[in-house]
């Protein structure tokens, strides 16, 4: 947590990007030390073979049905696709959810099947190096893949919550954006941006120079949404994040004459920053309805919706 004028800010509604990142970064480690922790159960298998102490390394009746071990093996490997088709489904605008809720349910498959398997083998883990790495390997994927899939399910669970909610978008507005994209088609310039040029990632030394850090969401798009962004998040910050809407809206005395000067150096015209201006927030709730369903982001893209419906074309 960070200090705003002596009070809490909510790190709960940093930017959905950042979010997004530290699943990424979380989970590469998790996989990471998964993998070098499963790597002792090899090396005790080989070992313990090599050794076979008194014969005892898999005596006689230590013989696990291989249909179960295809079985889960393969329910598992499936809940993996589905998931990583969701993933890509998600970030390309597709619908998920089903695909989500097919790897929770295939997940919970083979840990069902596991627990069917241990109920009718012939041995426990003491009998024998085999039995023992058998045993141990099984039930610690379990707890493994029972970890994930409980990510997964949360995943899966905002998606459920979501679901029908971009239609809450005011009626006609999609509309809007289609006209409004048509009339400037031709003119749209490609520029480089930031993408989460948060308050978070603006750092001033003694010599006033200012520094931007974290550019792992940079890409090219249309211009000055990074401007939008960075100042609305500048005017959230002050409040300690607890309304981005109305910080918005405050905002935009201060967004008016940048913009302008923007528009006029870069010969944009008014309605292609127009059109910015709803693609940095329709990127932003785009990307908070991946992650969590709802929040701050996607209110503000409904106020913005509803702001340019009232307005006169």
């Amino acid at each position: 947590m960070s200090e705003a004028r002596g009070e809490r800010i909510d790190t709960s509604v940093e930017s959905p990007e950042l979010h997004e990142r530290i699943d990424r970064v979380g989970f590469a480690l998790i996989a990471g030390a998964t993998v070098m922790f499963f790597l002792g159960f090899v090396f005790a298998y080989f070992y313990l073979r090599s050794l076979d102490n008194n014969g005892l390394w898999r005596p006689a009746g230590v013989e696990p049905p291989g249909g179960y071990g295809v079985a889960i093996a393969a329910a598992l490997a499936l809940s993996a696709a589905a998931f990583l088709y969701a993933a890509r489904a998600a970030r390309n605008g597709r619908s998920w959810v089903a695909a989500a809720g097919v790897a929770v349910a295939l997940g919970l498959f083979a840990c069902v099947a596991q627990g069917v398997e241990y109920a009718h083998l012939s041995f426990g883990p003491e009998s024998g190096g085999y039995a023992s790495v058998f045993f141990g390997w099984t039930a610690l994927y379990v707890v493994v893949a029972l970890l994930a899939i409980y990510r997964v399910e949360s995943v899966f669970a905002a998606g459920l919550r979501g679901r029908g909610k971009g239609d809450e978008l005011p009626e006609g507005y999609r509309a809007w954006l289609a006209e409004r994209t048509a009339r400037a088609a031709g003119e749209l310039p490609v520029v480089a941006r930031h993408n989460d040029l948060t308050m978070w990632n603006v750092r001033l030394d003694a010599d006033e120079a200012i520094g931007v850090l974290d550019w792992a969401e940079a890409d090219t798009g249309l211009p000055l949404t990074d401007l939008y962004y960075a100042v609305a998040d500048a005017a959230a910050a002050r409040d300690g994040y607890r309304d981005r809407v109305a910080a918005l809206q405050d905002a935009l005395s201060t967004i008016a004459p940048l913009r302008e000067r923007l528009t006029a150096s870069m010969e944009l015209s008014a309605g292609t920053a127009e059109l910015a201006f709803h693609a940095c927030w329709l990127r932003h709730a785009g990307n908070q309805r991946r992650m969590d369903g709802d929040g701050q982001f996607v209110e503000i893209l409904r106020w913005v919706a509803r702001r340019a419906l009232e307005e006169p074309s």
